[in-house]
């Protein structure tokens, strides 16, 4: 299995790196303005670079040209951009609203547009949320907006990637879950598990992992 993480330096992608063979991510040197590079991590080894790419530039061919080439396709791959400001509706800048959404909603469609073609039929998407999409986020209504619109987003892929078959699903996860001793192995758990397991019916949904905090 071929899995593609969107962001190297994610909590989560250690842990992938090491418990899958094989694991690509990308590695931003500048998320603002898409630049960054391609590497590859084998049986939790150092990563290996690949090749380098910028997504705001049309003209460069370069991912494309290099995934063609190495026959490359990636099973599943795992949205896990995140940008939290932490600030308050009237603390919160444009310049700070806007890098929130082009991390947390642009940079995802840009990477999945690019990729999307190297995902083959019946592979999935997985993309990495909060509860404060759905309750609210005190202190950072940036990021709680723009999370919600990734989960929406999501939902539409599910219904566009249909006829290939290709799945996309959103786990949201609550920040105390994160803050738990045993909150992060059972994030990989769930993580694992909706990567291995051939879930025909599991599409456009979102999986809530905040142990009933959203009933209430």
């Amino acid at each position: 299995m071929n899995i593609l993480l969107f962001d190297a330096s994610h909590r989560i992608s250690g842990m992938m790196t090491a418990y899958y063979q094989k694991v690509y991510a990308l590695d931003f040197t500048d998320k603002l303005n898409g630049k960054g590079s391609l590497y590859q991590y084998i049986n939790g080894q150092d990563p290996v670079q690949l090749i380098t790419f910028d997504l705001l530039d049309d003209q460069d061919i370069s991912m494309e040209s290099w995934l063609n080439k190495n026959n490359i396709q990636f099973d599943t791959v795992i949205n896990n951009l995140e940008h939290l400001i932490g600030n308050t509706l009237t603390e919160t800048s444009i310049d700070e609203w806007r890098k929130s959404l082009f991390i947390n909603l642009h940079l995802p469609f840009l990477i999945i547009k690019a990729f999307i073609s190297y995902v083959p039929d019946d592979g999935q998407i997985i993309h990495i949320s909060s509860t404060a999409a759905v309750s609210g986020e005190a202190g950072d209504v940036s990021y709680a907006s723009h999370k919600s619109g990734l989960e929406s987003f999501s939902k539409s892929l599910s219904k566009e990637l249909s006829k290939r078959n290709i799945r996309s699903n959103v786990i949201s996860i609550s920040p105390k879950c994160w803050r738990k001793s045993d909150g992060a192995r059972q994030i990989i758990q769930l993580l694992k598990e909706t990567c291995n397991e051939h879930m025909s019916f599991l599409n456009g949904q979102v999986i809530t992992l905040d142990n009933g905090e959203t009933l209430s």
